[in-house]
């Protein structure tokens, strides 16, 4: 037998005793590992506010029914006054930005699946004038000097949105600003017998 044979047996039994080493190793340390995992995991979901199983599905703006939504998880003190695509049913008493009063199909034009932005706005300021909304001066509101109570609506997209929601209208309140450039979070309802 030549040397650099030889030295290649010594090579490939070294390695695989090594290997051997390594196997015998593995199921201790993977449930070391797993053990680690697992209560770093657990306690991660116990200081988040919502578990796997708490937390709400997030929809499409246009599918909401009357309810508080959010349209993050996180919690941001303002947002935009854009329609947000994707949003989440939360209760009435957790911090939300939008009070869902009103959601349904609403009159369009004749081969128009989108209503008219402007008749669908006075249709949404018109039914809001129906609710009951609790008093600026409650004690479980602090109302700036620069806040009040917006009504808005959201119509679909055209295209696919528009297809997919033919007609509908979905009208909702939220904390303004007067300036209606942004909507603030609140952490109690907006509308009484909200739920």
């Amino acid at each position: 037998m030549k040397a650099g044979r030889v030295k290649s047996l010594r090579g490939r039994r070294k390695l695989q005793l090594e290997l051997r080493r390594l196997i015998n190793k593995i199921p201790g340390q993977l449930f070391a590992f797993s053990f680690v995992c697992i209560v770093f995991f657990s306690s991660l979901m116990s200081t988040k506010s919502w578990s796997v199983e708490e937390r709400p599905m997030g929809i499409i703006y246009m599918s909401a029914e009357p309810g508080c939504y959010t349209p993050n998880l996180a919690g941001s003190k303002t947002i935009s006054m854009a329609p947000p695509k994707k949003i989440y049913r939360v209760d009435c008493n957790s911090k939300h930005h939008y009070e869902v009063f009103w959601s349904g199909s609403y009159k369009t034009r004749p081969g128009n699946p989108i209503p008219n932005s402007k008749e669908s706005a006075n249709y949404c300021l018109k039914k809001s004038n129906e609710l009951k909304y609790f008093s600026r001066n409650s004690s479980d509101y602090n109302f700036g000097p620069n806040e009040t109570i917006g009504v808005g609506n959201w119509l679909a997209d055209k295209g696919p949105e528009a297809a997919r929601f033919p007609k509908r209208l979905v009208c909702y309140v939220g904390l303004s600003t007067t300036d209606f450039r942004s909507f603030k979070e609140v952490q109690l309802p907006l509308i009484r017998g909200l739920r």
